[in-house]
This record gives structure tokens, C-alpha cells and sequence, in this order.
């Protein structure tokens, strides 16, 4: 049976969160969803193999991004990234007069923890957009500084 979805006066606008998988995708996964599953952190068969084909593709990955194998993180979502992306950041002990910049229109995964980080004493800088989503980037320069963490877009200085 064929499912299909009949758009009569709807607009989907999450589509990075339910973007469709590219067929090659699902035929290379499919036999680690059926025949070869495992946990990649248990230490029986299935677990080393699947532990093996994880550092495998962490490699393969690094090397089309011009990356280490060990600083690539696979997450199960971009909101578990850009937890990982802010909370790893800002755990980082020693710094002074810490504070975030990011701007006002930003999603859950990066507002909330952000505002978590203010409630624990960081500054934290709203930028306001214009009416296409666009910070004011002179606006953005003076407020990110030497001392601010910028994780979604902006490079850290200092």
C-alpha cells in the first residue's frame, strides 16, 4: 500500500527536521536496521561490529570535511547538536565575565539552554532581526567581543 500525503492549503516549513532520506542512505542502513544491529558501546559481536562500522563512517566523514575522526559527534538530532554545541561550550571552566550572543529569533535548542546559561550567571545578548531573519552584522560584531561564546554561526575571537 502507497501512502501519500495530499497538500490542499498547508505549507510545511520544518523541512530540516523531516527532511525525506536519500534512497542510497536507507540501502546502505538497511542492513544495520535488520541483520546486523548492535550496540556500538557493548562489547559482544554485534556491539564491536557495529562499533567498527561507527568509526568507520566518523573517519569517512572527517575526511570530507577536513576534520579529525575524533571531533566528529554524531547526534540523533540537530536539537541534541546544538545542546551538545552550547552546553559543551559553556562548561568550559575559568572564564570570566562569560556571555552569549545569539539572535532573538532563534530555535528552542538554542534558546533554551541559553537562557539555562543566564539563570547561572552568563550575560546573555539577544540580536534583534530584520524582517527577512537577518541580524545586523556591525550590531553582532560589537556585541560578540572578545570574551562572548557565538556557538550557532558566529566564530569565537580571542
Amino acid at each position: 500500500m502507497k501512502c501519500e500525503r495530499i497538500w490542499t492549503d498547508s505549507a510545511g516549513l520544518d523541512y530540516n527536521a523531516t527532511t525525506p532520506i536519500y534512497p542510497e542512505v536507507v540501502d546502505a542502513m538497511m542492513p544495520w536496521f535488520r541483520e546486523r544491529f548492535g550496540n556500538p558501546s557493548s562489547e559482544h559481536f554485534f556491539g564491536r561490529e557495529a562499533r567498527e562500522q561507527l568509526e568507520f563512517s566518523r573517519a569517512e566523514v572527517a575526511t570530507l570535511i577536513g576534520a579529525k575522526a575524533d571531533e566528529i559527534v554524531f547526534t540523533c538530532s540537530a536539537s541534541e547538536a546544538n545542546n551538545l554545541a552550547i552546553w559543551g561550550t559553556t562548561l568550559e571552566p575559568g572564564r570570566s565575565n562569560p556571555f552569549l550572543v545569539i539572535s532573538d529569533i532563534e530555535h528552542p535548542s538554542v534558546l533554551q539552554p541559553s537562557l539555562h546559561r543566564k539563570e547561572d550567571g552568563w550575560g546573555l545578548v539577544l540580536l534583534p532581526v530584520d524582517s527577512f531573519g537577518r541580524i545586523d552584522l556591525r550590531e553582532a560584531e560589537g556585541a560578540i567581543g572578545v570574551l562572548a561564546i557565538a556557538p550557532c554561526g558566529c566564530k569565537q575571537r580571542g
